[in-house]
């Protein structure tokens, strides 16, 4: 039998499962995936997936960003969710996967004299995957590949479930960062003391 802790891991980890399984499957039938947020929320004694799409538009420019979000921010609060997931076509710098801290400040505003990734020669088209708990985070970077017509979709880079970090920057990182609430801590409190107790 599992322990309360080990569900709360094993629910997390089917999260990302689903999410990596729909956004691939959507984006092989539509060959582009607009940005999309999947939170984990609970309701009622259940974790359920909730969503939040329609920020597409918004991603047109650095003040439309940090407007999206923005309102991740603002749909976290509210909904309080266990773990979130964003998902976003983009491009990856070379320099990104080596030294992130070249690119981007802690705030994921870049350098002066950054090359973005959009203009790096180097860059690879990716689904990014950014999933994150009130204490965890993981990524998954899949490349796209594009021959005239034919996509095809290639594991690039994984990060699995780890301890908080500032390794992962930017403005679309640690969205849960502010909703270390009630919920998430009574969660903690009784993974710990169930924990404890076996």
């Amino acid at each position: 039998m599992k322990t309360l802790k080990e569900e709360y891991k094993q629910k997390i980890s089917d999260f990302a499962k689903d999410v990596e399984e729909m956004i691939t499957h959507r984006f092989m039938e539509d060959k582009i995936i607009h940005p999309i947020v999947f939170g984990l929320i609970i309701k009622g004694d259940k974790l359920v997936m909730t969503v939040l799409s329609g920020l597409g538009e918004l991603f047109d420019s650095d003040a439309g960003k940090e407007q999206a979000a923005q309102i991740i921010k603002s749909m976290s609060k509210e909904l309080k969710p266990v773990a979130l997931a964003f998902i976003s076509e983009g491009w990856m710098s070379s320099h990104a996967v080596t030294d992130m801290d070249s690119l981007v400040d802690e705030n994921g505003d870049y350098h002066e004299n950054a090359v973005r990734p959009s203009q790096d020669p180097n860059r690879k088209e990716v689904l990014m995957v950014m999933l994150e708990t009130f204490d965890e985070e993981a990524s998954v970077f899949i490349e796209i590949k594009r021959i005239g017509e034919l996509v095809e979709l290639e594991d690039f880079q994984r990060t699995d479930w780890c301890k908080k970090t500032s390794m992962f920057k930017g403005r679309f990182a640690n969205m849960l960062e502010d909703n270390h609430n009630e919920i998430n801590q009574v969660l903690q409190k009784m993974l710990n003391k169930k924990e404890s107790q076996n």
